[in-house]
């Protein structure tokens, strides 16, 4: 047994008075005295204040007779906090459909709130080391396909991107990309700002000066300039980097961003015109 962490913040609720250390197990001890290992705390699924132990829904689904692997996890939801959903994995040729298995683990599971909210096929488990279902993986993916499917009306038909990010100190977080299809209501953006994000990405056929009014302050913005600018005149480039600046206005932040890259004809000197711009034009002014 080690005495903790490096970083004292991680031992809080782990090192108990006496001695004791918390592992985060569940368990129960049975009338022979012996005591049954059955899951972990990290793994209850909390729905509206109602805990679920992962263990029934999985048990449930396993009853299937085309189910050879299931892991429960929890799904990020606005209303209930978290929702079951489950990831299974079927027997070789196999006829089982998702919703085939949804209804038969909604028939199966001892109580109705345990039942999934979605089911997901896999064709290979992903595994821990030691052969159990990978549930941090699983959690990670289920939330993408829950901040995915909830941003899809804001995206207005254009693309939603989703990666969840380590964090040492807030745990993974969400960084969600949205590039706006054709025709894409600009008013939806203030959508974005209600869901706890630190900061909404634009691409360069938003307005910023019409963004940054949107959100109320809310959240920074990362306002990008077209690629193609490079490409014409230095003055150009200057004028255009500066208006992104203004555009953006300086509260609560902003992140200059060059569109989608730079592309392989773009003149280097250009590129330097932009970076002096964006120094120039961000640096703070002093008052006499």
């Amino acid at each position: 047994m080690s005495l903790g962490y490096v970083d004292e913040a991680a031992n809080q609720g782990i090192l108990l008075p006496g001695g004791w250390f918390n592992s985060g197990d569940l368990g129960r001890i049975d009338p022979d005295g012996f005591l049954w290992i059955t899951g972990r705390a990290k793994d209850v699924i909390i729905r509206g204040g109602h805990n679920i132990d992962p263990t029934v829904i999985e048990e449930a689904l396993l009853k299937h007779p085309e189910v050879v692997l299931a892991a429960a996890v929890s799904k990020p939801d606005a209303y209930a906090g978290e929702l079951p959903i489950a990831y299974v994995q079927l027997v070789p040729n196999a006829k089982a459909t998702a919703d085939e298995v949804q209804a038969f683990a909604l028939a199966n599971s001892p109580e109705r709130a345990a039942a999934p909210k979605e089911i997901v096929l896999v064709d290979k488990m992903p595994l821990t080391d030691i052969g159990k279902p990978a549930k941090v993986q699983l959690r990670l993916d289920a939330a993408k396909r829950a901040f995915t499917t909830a941003l899809a009306d804001v995206a207005a038909g254009g693309c939603v991107s989703v990666d969840m990010v380590a964090d040492p100190k807030r745990g993974h977080h969400a960084v969600i990309r949205i590039e706006s299809g054709a025709g894409a209501n600009r008013k939806e953006i203030e959508s974005l700002a209600g869901i706890g994000a630190y900061a909404v990405g634009l691409d360069w056929t938003v307005d910023l000066d019409a963004a940054r009014r949107r959100v109320g302050g809310r959240v920074a913005l990362q306002g990008n300039l077209d690629p193609a600018v490079l490409l014409t005149d230095p003055a150009t480039v200057a004028r255009a980097t500066r208006a992104v600046i203004a555009a953006a206005g300086p509260a609560p932040g902003h992140v200059f961003n060059l569109g989608h890259g730079i592309v392989p004809a773009t003149p280097p000197e250009h590129v330097a015109v932009l970076v002096d711009t964006v120094h120039e034009a961000s640096a703070p002014s002093s008052t006499p």
